[in-house]
């Protein structure tokens, strides 16, 4: 009946020999019986879910008990939902849709969550390397207010044409001169541009 519904069954005849076929192909979806000869429905339900990889697998129960007790402890040991027997194999077919349904809202949700954790990270990385870039810029302009500092608290050495002091007196001179050069207006004066050269070797 379920090949016909457009479902590939893979059938076991016993608790132990399901567990090693879930274990072997991880199928979408298992249908576990309540009564079974080796082991029951809850301790192979209690098993999967201890196991990270099954823990959120789809599990619909079918059982002939369906006393409140039965109902409540199929539920409380994890079953996604379950099937009364004898089995109405339209409403086996809706439950078996909806939990496939919603088993892929689940496994999106997860991808979406996965693809934000990994821009996350990525936008984590290049704000770490900014802030190793920024780091460095920071101490290397440190450096350069130490040595700036340095060389303003150094002693001035006797003016001279080729000292600090010296330099500043030709260009103040030269700025000097350069005004004067303006105010005349029209024409170059050549005397004027001979003292400028002057001062600036």
């Amino acid at each position: 009946r379920l090949g016909k519904m457009g479902y590939t069954p893979l059938a076991a005849d016993s608790a132990r020999s399901g567990l090693s076929s879930i274990y072997a192909s991880k199928p979408d979806l298992v249908l576990l019986d309540y009564m079974m000869p080796d082991m029951d429905g809850l301790a192979v339900l209690r098993e999967l879910r201890a196991n990270a990889l099954y823990a959120t697998m789809p599990v619909i129960m079918l059982t002939a008990r369906t006393d409140p007790e039965t109902v409540v402890s199929v539920l409380d040991a994890g079953a996604s939902d379950y099937v009364s027997k004898p089995i109405d194999f339209t409403i086996l077919q809706a439950r078996i849709e909806a939990q496939l349904q919603r088993a892929a809202q689940f496994q999106e949700r997860d991808r979406t969550i996965e693809n934000m954790d990994r821009q996350h990270l990525s936008t984590a990385l290049k704000t770490h390397a900014l802030m190793k870039q920024l780091d460095s810029e920071i101490a290397r302009r440190s450096r350069l207010e130490q040595e700036l500092a340095t060389v303003r608290t150094a002693p001035e050495p006797a003016a001279s044409p080729t000292g600090r002091t010296g330099v500043a007196e030709r260009l103040q001179r030269a700025e000097m001169l350069n005004r004067r050069l303006i105010e005349q207006g029209s024409g170059l004066n050549l005397a004027v541009l001979m003292e400028i050269g002057s001062h600036l070797k």
